[in-house]
């Protein structure tokens, strides 16, 4: 019971330093693209990859704004 117990801590402390290693993820854009009103901006703690991770996010937030009519359908593609 002891050795699973120290091993069970010892891969959660492996988890905890691979997570605060890994790099923030942040990902800027601005919109609609030919007369930009807007700058989206997401950044994920210990994310990884900007596009992969904040990305979505970015997304949806644009899919909102022309949802409430901030920005033009037209845009969509």
């Amino acid at each position: 019971m002891w050795q699973s117990s120290k091993i069970l801590k010892k891969r959660r402390m492996e988890h905890e330093i691979t997570y605060y290693n890994r790099s923030h993820a942040w990902f800027t854009s601005y919109g609609p693209y030919e007369k930009p009103k807007y700058i989206v901006m997401v950044m994920i703690e210990h994310g990884g990859h900007g596009g992969a991770a904040a990305g979505t996010i970015v997304s949806s937030i644009y899919n909102k704004l022309v949802e409430l009519g901030y920005i033009d359908k037209k845009y969509l593609k």
